[in-house]
């Protein structure tokens, strides 16, 4: 009677298991029924070590990962992921080769696995995001830049790469639409042209001087949208808020640090602007007082 029992339990078991499988089954197949450029978004919303991973599922998804448009690298996140110090989140998908990663220190991983995630990219990248605290100067993150601005019509753009002086191949983006700059070095570049498209622009932090900054700024004829979070701006020059306004004159959101905005104004503040700001729609002053910030809301 016992045996019997165990039987019919064990039977019963497997009815569930086999159950379970077909639903898994047909879950999987309704998602491998799903538009590529669905599969793509939906695996957008993951860091790109997890969508990398999905490369075992079958041979329909060996290669979906590689197609996606938006691609993060965060090398703090990267660094305490719970797959270890292998980069296992990579394994499956790349070829056997534990061995000549032995010894290798983790930014070498990092930039290692950058460098196998763009080698393997089909298709267009639309956004690319770098976080991460380099040397100086970092030869692997010039590699890098340098391969995204002559191969790839890179829309968005974030690098957060502190004390990192951004190299010329910087400035060949042709297809920017949006810019975010995070605690970098931003030197001049006389033969700057400007990135055409661009319409918002994020500085963070970013050691500059009065002319480069404006040279900058300058540049993009279709800028609307500025956020100035620096007091790093280094005076050479003779540039004052006039200047800057003037460099500006489609912006309709402006969120500007107050200090960045004394930085121009060591000559005083003019009573009126050259040209008015009629796109404007919103402003928002960072670390605002009465005593420097007012005559600023007043211009």
């Amino acid at each position: 009677m016992y045996c019997i029992s165990r039987l019919l339990i064990l039977q019963y078991n497997l009815l569930a298991i086999k159950q379970e499988y077909r639903k898994s089954f047909l879950v999987m197949d309704m998602i491998n029924k799903l538009p590529p450029t669905i599969i793509e978004s939906i695996l957008c919303l993951s860091p790109i070590q997890e969508a990398a991973r999905t490369s075992i599922l079958s041979k329909e998804w060996r290669y979906h990962w590689t197609k996606i448009p938006k691609i993060v690298f965060h090398e703090d996140v990267f660094q305490v992921s719970s797959y270890g110090d292998e980069l296992s989140t990579l394994e499956e998908t790349f070829d056997n080769i534990e061995s000549q990663r032995k010894g290798m220190t983790k930014r070498c991983k990092f930039f290692y696995a950058i460098y196998q995630v763009l080698l393997k990219h089909e298709g267009p990248i639309d956004e690319f995001t770098l976080f991460m605290l380099p040397d100086k100067t970092c030869v692997e993150i010039d590699h890098i830049i340098s391969y995204l601005s002559r191969n790839r019509d890179v829309k968005k753009l974030k690098l957060d790469v502190a004390g990192y002086r951004l190299p010329s191949s910087f400035f060949m983006f042709d297809h920017l639409t949006d810019l975010y700059l995070g605690y970098c070095d931003l030197y001049h570049q006389p033969t700057f042209k400007g990135f055409y498209y661009l319409a918002s622009l994020f500085v963070d932090n970013v050691t500059t001087t009065r002319s480069t900054l404006l040279h900058f700024l300058s540049s993009y004829p279709l800028l609307k949208s500025l956020t100035l979070y620096t007091d790093d701006i280094q005076d050479i020059g003779n540039s004052s808020i006039t200047n800057l306004f003037e460099c500006l004159p489609l912006v309709e959101n402006l969120c500007i640090w107050l200090m960045a905005m004394k930085c121009f104004a060591q000559n005083g503040v003019p009573r009126v602007l050259p040209s008015a700001l009629v796109h404007l729609k919103y402003l928002y002053i960072n670390d605002m007082d009465l005593q420097y910030g007012l005559p600023f809301i007043l211009l």
